[in-house]
């Protein structure tokens, strides 16, 4: 199960998203619909495993980003 101390090791640590399962993280942006990060984190979850929700992750993270141009930035710069 996420905790506040684990998804601020994954947000300093985006590189150790293979400790955590999809379905954890998608299951923590289902208790905390509104918080960009962990969108962030989804997207990022989904590019690695190729996951067929890929796409929808993507615009969900873009829709709530504050900042697209930044947003866009660091998806095309393999950030996503």
């Amino acid at each position: 199960m996420m905790n506040a101390e684990r998804f601020t090791y994954l947000l300093k640590n985006p590189d150790q998203l293979t400790e955590v399962s999809y379905q954890e993280l998608k299951q923590a942006v289902r208790n905390f619909p509104y918080c960009q990060n962990l969108r962030l984190l989804l997207m990022q979850k989904s590019q690695l495993e190729k996951n067929e929700e890929l796409n929808q992750n993507i615009q969900w993270a873009a829709t709530y980003s504050n900042d697209r141009s930044h947003f866009y930035r660091f998806y095309k710069e393999g950030g996503g």
